[in-house]
């Protein structure tokens, strides 16, 4: 009874005071009061955290929103490589037979000459002095002007014919980038290639340099499926999981989706991308040939094949890169709208605003990426429509 006595002494003051702050009226004052709501959920925070920690549970991840800018480019190696290996190679092909080419294009315009002189004085019927000037005119013109560009002209020449369309061609590409193709990138250096006034390479530096930021500009599209699944998989597995311990459904869910789709696109576009330029390299390798070969009649097809290829290499590229630029780029702009709040939950919860896996937002991501998927086989179809077909079937090099 005394002990009884004892305790009530002590701790009837505590009681009583709890009954005054916890009536109706006075515990509605005391939550009005800022800094006691803030010094409750304080408390429960902290004593939520201690709990977790002696369960082993951590809820101290760090999960940091993307950037909206990558630190690398995971193929522009790769895509510099095959290029500048094309362009030394066609540079090679070019300075190993550019002019002995063009010396055995004398041996032959000589031999050619000599036959259609014989032809026409071997003919029986009534003799045309003014077909046999025009033939050996228009013959002679022609194999001048092949002398001219194999031996000392060849750079020049492909500055004035092949160079303003490669420019044209890929500023296609740089209109579907907002114009940061052209105006160059980080990666786009030690491309080997030649200029207006020089001649480092066998391909033209500018189209190699917009190669590559195109390249650049395509991952860093793609890097951002990346980072918003690694931002949502991180939230979904650490701050935001069910009562601190499950993780959270919604969030593994919507990272799932983003990273397939950059998964594919990542395995799948630089394949046939670099196939196009390696096929350009050894398009312009052959090409030296192809324009002796335009001097006589057996072989002037030549020049063509080697053209159509040209172009369906050139095309397959650019058609490749802006069909990604335009879905990328739309997805670029959901995601970045998702993530004016900065809120995880309202970006990857939010079926209206957020990226939520049955909202509308993801529903169109999903529907885009699938456009890339299924026009992607076709892009090399659609390329040998443009440039007439490669014609590589009939030649035999």
């Amino acid at each position: 009874m005394s002990k009884l006595f004892k305790y009530l002494k002590i701790y009837l003051p505590i009681i009583i005071i709890c009954a005054i702050i916890f009536t109706p009226n006075t515990a509605e004052a005391w939550w009005s009061c800022g800094w006691c709501e803030s010094l409750v959920e304080w408390v429960v925070e902290e004593a939520t955290e201690m709990v977790l920690k002696v369960l082993g549970i951590d809820t101290d991840t760090k999960c940091e929103p993307p950037q909206m800018q990558k630190s690398f480019c995971l193929f522009c190696p790769m895509f510099k490589v095959i290029f500048n290996a094309g362009s030394l190679m066609a540079q090679k092909s070019y300075n190993a037979f550019g002019v002995e080419l063009a010396k055995l294009l004398l041996v032959f315009l000589g031999v050619s000459l000599a036959l259609i002189i014989l032809r026409y004085v071997a003919s029986v019927g009534a003799k045309d002095p003014y077909g046999l000037m025009n033939d050996l005119i228009r013959k002679v013109f022609l194999g001048v002007s092949i002398y001219i560009i194999l031996s000392s002209n060849y750079y020049y020449v492909l500055n004035l014919t092949l160079v303003p369309i490669f420019d044209a061609a890929m500023g296609f590409v740089d209109l579907a980038n907002n114009g940061t193709t052209s105006t160059g990138c980080s990666e786009a250096g030690g491309i080997v290639g030649f200029s207006s006034n020089a001649s480092g390479g066998g391909m033209p530096a500018d189209v190699g340099k917009m190669i590559v930021c195109a390249v650049d500009n395509i991952e860093n599209k793609i890097n951002l499926l990346f980072e918003f699944g690694e931002w949502a998989f991180c939230r979904g597995t650490g701050p935001d999981r069910i009562l601190f311990i499950f993780p959270h459904p919604i969030y593994i869910i919507d990272a799932i989706i983003l990273y397939l789709g950059g998964i594919f696109f990542i395995v799948a576009y630089p394949w046939i991308m670099a196939d196009a330029v390696l096929q350009l390299g050894v398009a312009m390798s052959l090409l030296p040939f192809a324009i002796c070969g335009y001097a006589f009649q057996g072989t002037k097809s030549y020049l063509g094949k080697i053209w159509k290829w040209i172009l369906n290499s050139l095309f397959v590229f650019i058609f490749m890169a802006i069909l990604l630029s335009c879905v990328l780029g739309y997805v670029e702009r959901l995601l970045s709208a998702a993530l004016g709040s900065a809120d995880p939950e309202k970006v990857f919860i939010n079926p209206n605003d957020g990226v939520a896996f049955w909202g509308p937002n993801m529903i169109m991501i999903i529907f885009v990426l699938c456009i890339g998927w299924t026009y992607m086989p076709t892009i090399s179809s659609l390329a040998k429509q443009f440039s007439a077909g490669s014609g590589l079937r009939k030649c035999y090099f």
